[in-house]
């Protein structure tokens, strides 16, 4: 008699193998669905540097080209970008300009100028 209920209050007390399957699957939605959402987010906020760091490319190129009085080209690459001014190379004969260009700067050394 003592042994039987022994028996019946560990069985009270343990988890069974299908409550502890039903926490596991559940666990396992929650981490899938944490983990989408973080992959996304990361996904997103790297898109907006990219873009915040072609605005500050053009915005420097810009003034550049204002505080010279000139033309200035920017050659985006998948290495990085160059800050190129156009300057005038000669004359085709129906009058047209050939521009050449003359390199201002490439990459992180423009921004740091």
């Amino acid at each position: 008699m003592r042994n039987n209920n022994l028996d019946k209050q560990n069985r009270l007390s343990a988890f069974t193998l299908i409550e502890l399957l039903i926490v596991l699957v559940i666990m396992v939605i929650v981490f899938t669905f944490v983990t989408v959402r973080f992959v996304s987010f990361t996904a997103k906020r790297t898109e907006q540097e990219h873009k915040q760091e072609v605005k500050s490319i053009l915005q420097y190129a810009r003034e550049q080209a204002i505080i010279d009085n000139t033309l200035i080209s920017v050659k985006l690459t998948n290495q990085g970008y160059v800050i190129s001014e156009l300057v005038p190379d000669k004359l085709t004969p129906d009058k047209n300009i050939i521009l050449k260009n003359k390199v201002i700067c490439r990459g992180e050394a423009c921004l740091a100028r």
